[in-house]
Order: structure tokens, then sequence, then C-alpha cells
């Protein structure tokens, strides 16, 4: 499984990082913005995580960006649950897998990721 992480918090970061580092067929890319946007231009991706700050909107500059180019790729959104609550109507018109809230609780974020690796196997 090849995910596209889209994180510029670097506890976020981390946490999703070492999450999906505890399963070896997982292979996790690293980057942030429109450069990261950029390595899905190129390169196929079986998930892409994007984070989004309420505060700068750049995380959802980017799915509308990727939404352009990449109606497919299953996105999960991390961000905070008044921004989670906001983009639930939102959730199928941008192609969102799942929203995952700040701070992460990590029997979500591997829910989250069962529901990932289940999507992978009936492709």
């Amino acid at each position: 499984m090849d995910i596209l992480l889209l994180e510029k918090d670097p506890l976020v970061r981390d946490q999703c990082l070492i999450g999906y580092q505890s399963f070896p067929d997982i292979s996790v890319e690293l980057s942030q913005g429109f450069q990261g946007l950029n390595l899905a231009r190129q390169r196929n991706f079986d998930f892409i995580v994007i984070g989004c700050n309420p505060k700068d909107q750049e995380g959802l500059e980017l799915l509308e960006a990727l939404r352009e180019f990449d109606k497919q790729t299953p996105v999960i959104l991390v961000t905070t649950p008044k921004l989670a609550k906001k983009m639930q109507p939102q959730r199928s018109r941008l192609g969102l897998l799942s929203i995952l809230q700040v701070p992460i609780d990590p029997k979500e974020f591997f829910r989250v990721l069962s529901r990932m690796r289940r999507k992978l196997a009936s492709a």
C-alpha cells in the first residue's frame, strides 16, 4: 500500500508515520503543500492523507487542486473537530474516505487504516 502523507504539523505527521510504519506492507511518502501535490501528479498512490489546519486553509486548497486532476484516489483528511464537522456534508463530493480528528485517537486511526486495507483489497 502506497500512501502520500501531506501534513505540516510535525506531531500529527509523526503520529501518522509511526502508525503506518507499524506495517511492513505500507510505504509512506512524506511531503508538504503543493510540492507534495506534484508527487501525486507524477506517481500513483493508493491513498493520500492531507492535513488541514483551519487557520491557513492550505489543506482544503490542496484537496480541491488534487480533485482537479485526480478524482479517484481516496483521501483521508486530518483536521480539527470543528472543521471535520463542517466537512461532513462534502465528503462524497471530495472523495474523502474518512476524516480523522486531531488529536488523533489511536483506535480511530487503526479503524481508518483497516478501512483503507479493505478498500484496497476490494479494488
